[in-house]
């Protein structure tokens, strides 16, 4: 649920939740449109493992709706026993609702079905998310708050007790007069278990029509430890991409380290109608 379904998301590692996101991810309050758009979006993540995500967004006047239906696509499990196959995905739908009001002040909600079945055992849940964002100095400067995945399951996989994984996220982004970027920072408290991360993003519009994305992560731990263990935990969470556009269309193209893990590459296809 908190994973980066679109390209720019990923480069940018996580941090659209204060400046204009053209995908319904984590604050439902910076969703951004000028019109009528559809984006199509591809990950490939370790382990073979596959995510595709379909987006609709439309604006009347000052309210934007999205609706976001994705897939992820853990491939064939093999019992080592009974040699029998079986599949492993998870199936999500969302549905995106923002109002601006004043042309300052932005808020938002969302709300989504989750369903994950693994090897023959099924688990289903009903989330929401809320937000607000506000902007200053001409839209230069903006905050953002949002209080993400409340939930509830409605079955479990077993009758072991699962918990939602809640957040709650403050964002901020600055964006220089004079120097074309954008600066993206988030601190997010996964409340369930009181971790604090601290990820950041930059936007370079390198001229008209390309954009380059650079991100990164540090964890509580890592804050609190010695420098070279901060280093290292930048380098391990390092993310990257880039944003092509042309007329109504917008190609964009991501990159994330997961250390030892692998990394995660994405693709994603923006087409405005009108």
């Amino acid at each position: 649920m908190n994973l980066p379904q679109d390209a720019r998301s990923l480069a940018l590692n996580n941090t659209t939740s204060a400046y204009n996101g053209s995908f319904l991810q984590n604050n439902p309050a910076t969703i951004f449109i000028d019109s009528r758009s559809m984006s199509y979006s591809y990950s490939n993540l370790p382990a073979n493992i596959h995510l595709g995500s379909i987006q609709n967004i439309n604006k009347i006047n000052r309210v934007v709706r999205a609706y976001k239906i994705s897939l992820l696509n853990y491939g064939i499990v093999v019992n080592s026993e009974t040699r029998e196959k079986s599949h492993a995905f998870d199936a999500l739908i969302e549905l995106g609702y923002k109002k601006e009001l004043k042309n300052i002040l932005s808020v938002g909600i969302s709300g989504g079905y989750l369903f994950s079945s693994i090897t023959g055992f099924n688990s289903q849940l009903i989330y929401s998310k809320m937000g607000a964002r506000c902007r200053l100095l001409r839209k230069k400067i903006g905050i953002g708050i949002s209080l993400e995945n409340m939930g509830i399951i409605l079955k479990k996989y077993t009758d072991v007790k699962e918990t939602v994984p809640t957040l709650f996220r403050t964002a901020i982004y600055y964006q220089p007069k004079f120097i074309p970027l954008v600066l993206n920072v988030d601190i997010i408290n996964k409340l369930n278990e009181n971790i604090i991360f601290i990820t950041n993003g930059f936007e370079f519009y390198i001229e008209d029509g390309f954009t380059l994305y650079i991100g990164s992560r540090f964890t509580q731990k890592n804050i609190e430890g010695t420098f070279e263990n901060l280093l290292l935990d930048y380098i391990d969470g390092l993310s990257a991409g880039i944003g092509v556009s042309y007329a109504k269309t917008s190609l964009d193209f991501g990159y994330q380290n997961l250390s030892a893990s692998g990394y995660v590459l994405a693709l994603t296809l923006r087409q405005r109608s009108d």
